[in-house]
């Protein structure tokens, strides 16, 4: 990013793009740059929220104690039949939703059409595995 920025991207736009990219994965970084005209700030300004975003959520993990590896595992509640002792019972027990098998979609190529668009970030978070990581069980299955 420039010393100097001669072009600034909002927020606001930036969450546009995030939300739009959640809804629909293929909506890529480089189709909203050219709608906005700006490719280069854009990619830019993008992975310097992304970093910020991590960073604020890091600091808040920290300051709240989240911090630990195994954090998330100890202090959620799975959708899984958990009741409460003394808990009146449920009109439906149990949620399930399904998409039709529209996010495999995404992933297979046999299935989707179109060509892979490899995104280079890292998860760094808590909540994902690295791929060496994941790797290391691949034959104990």
């Amino acid at each position: 990013s420039p010393i100097h920025p001669t072009t600034a991207i909002t927020i606001r736009t930036l969450d546009v793009y995030q939300q739009s990219h959640r809804v629909c994965p293929r909506f890529s970084i480089q189709a909203q740059a050219k709608m906005l005209c700006a490719l280069h700030h854009l990619c830019v300004a993008y992975d310097i929220y992304l970093e910020l975003n991590r960073r604020i959520n890091s600091h808040l993990d920290k300051f709240l104690g989240h911090d630990m590896d195994n954090w998330h595992i100890l202090n959620s509640c799975p959708a899984c039949q958990y009741s409460l002792i003394d808990e009146l019972p449920l009109k439906f027990s149990f949620l399930c939703a399904c998409d039709g098998n529209n996010s495999a979609k995404l992933i297979d190529p046999a299935i989707r059409s179109g060509e892979e668009r490899p995104d280079p970030h890292s998860g760094m978070s808590s909540i994902w595995l690295t791929e060496s990581y994941v790797n290391q069980f691949k034959d104990k299955v």
